[in-house]
């Protein structure tokens, strides 16, 4: 009975060869829908009003940095007093490196490369991951991602897993919300 909708792409998805012509398919087929691919402004935005960040920061006169991290990138929109001033992207997310449940590597997108290859770990699609390497490849990316949230940029990966400009982030000025 649903006659109008929107479909929208985002992320790691966004970036797929076929993502416009799944956009076009789906809405197609579901009748009066609003169709688009999201890049990683668009979708820093819309987890900042989603999750409620652009609002909090608005009603209670506060800063905050908000990270919405995902399968493929981590969006991060930068909100003073209601307003985001600035978005980025960082491809750090859960599907960097994909597996089955028995471990075996079914997929690794760019940033899951460069991780496993800082690590000095040398794995491709169908080779097993170990439980280990997970544990270390995680830590990586968890450490790399707070560190650019508090406005560092000492990984050596920082030129290649970023999309967009950092902001400088003086200390202590900014709340952090995470969805």
């Amino acid at each position: 009975e649903i006659d109008s909708g929107a479909v929208i792409i985002t992320g790691e998805s966004s970036r797929k060869v076929n993502a416009e012509e799944i956009v076009r398919l789906i809405a197609g087929e579901s009748g009066k829908f609003v169709a688009a691919t999201a890049g990683p402004t668009f979708e820093s935005v819309i987890s900042a009003h989603g999750s409620g960040a652009v609002r909090y920061s608005e009603e209670n006169q506060v800063n905050l940095i908000h990270c919405d991290i995902g399968g493929g990138t981590s969006n991060v929109a930068v909100i003073e007093n209601g307003e985001i001033l600035q978005t980025y992207c960082v491809n750090i997310g859960g599907r960097q490196l994909a597996y089955d449940n028995e471990n075996i590597i079914t997929r690794m997108e760019a940033s899951g490369r460069l991780f496993l290859k800082e690590l000095g770990i040398d794995l491709d699609v169908g080779d097993r991951v170990t439980e280990e390497t997970l544990g270390q490849v995680s830590q990586m990316m968890a450490e790399t991602l707070i560190e650019i949230l508090l406005g560092g940029n000492g990984s050596p990966l920082f030129p290649e897993i970023i999309e967009g400009t950092l902001p400088r982030i003086p200390d202590n000025k900014y709340l952090y919300s995470f969805s």
